[in-house]
């Protein structure tokens, strides 16, 4: 992988200007910093150059019409954050869509019905084309054929950021492992849950299936 970006002259840690994200010389990413926060349009691409992603930036705040597509390019669903609603296909959800766990007042967490569930700002094409360039199979787990599901718990705040990862079901260690690798490299971008009216910490769990193909 390569970056390219630019930075101020004054402070060399701050990213200014635009940016891109190159494998094997072939476009992954590309969008713009403004004083190190995001800005303007950001988009991700396949291998094969189709659109993943678009999302829009104002000085590091999502703004605009969020585009998500599959591997092959098609349009599969839209997040408008003027009206705080999506549209097209319901976006990918955590594996039970009914209940989702939150931390209640006084600091007890409880799984029940959310007015809002937390949501995930990813499209199925930048999740399966990440994982493809991502997960690895544990040396381990293929000499022992473990197979199997993690669920990774992510913790979000009440303003939708990742602060904790956790196991929520486990398949094998060095399965749980990667999976928890993986998953920590994403680009973990999540709108909060709500309950009563008001946002809420909240877990969002994730799936990351483990499949060997064994010889019998």
């Amino acid at each position: 992988m390569k970056e390219t970006y630019y930075v101020l002259k004054s402070d060399e840690t701050i990213r200014q200007g635009s940016y891109q994200l190159l494998r094997n010389s072939k476009l992954i990413t590309q969008g713009y910093y403004n004083n190190g926060k995001k800005d303007s349009l950001w988009s991700s691409y396949s291998s094969n150059g189709f659109v993943l992603a678009r999302k829009w930036y104002a000085d590091g705040t999502r703004k605009g019409i969020w585009e998500f597509y599959s591997w092959r390019g098609e349009p599969v669903w839209q997040y408008d954050f003027s009206t705080g609603k999506a549209t097209y296909q319901q976006p990918p959800a955590s594996p039970d869509t009914t209940t989702h766990f939150y931390l209640t007042a006084d600091n007890q967490w409880t799984r029940t019905k959310l007015d809002l569930p937390p949501m995930r700002l990813i499209g199925p094409g930048e999740w399966l084309t990440f994982l493809n360039r991502t997960l690895r199979y544990p040396d381990e787990a293929v000499n022992k054929e473990q197979m199997g599901t993690v669920i990774v718990a992510v913790t979000l705040d009440e303003t939708g950021n990742a602060i904790d990862y956790n196991i929520f079901q486990s398949a094998a260690p060095s399965l749980d492992q990667e999976a928890l690798r993986v998953i920590k490299l994403s680009e973990n971008e999540y709108l909060p849950a709500e309950k009563d009216g008001k946002k809420v910490r909240s877990m969002y769990l994730l799936p990351i299936v483990f499949k060997l193909e064994v010889s019998k």
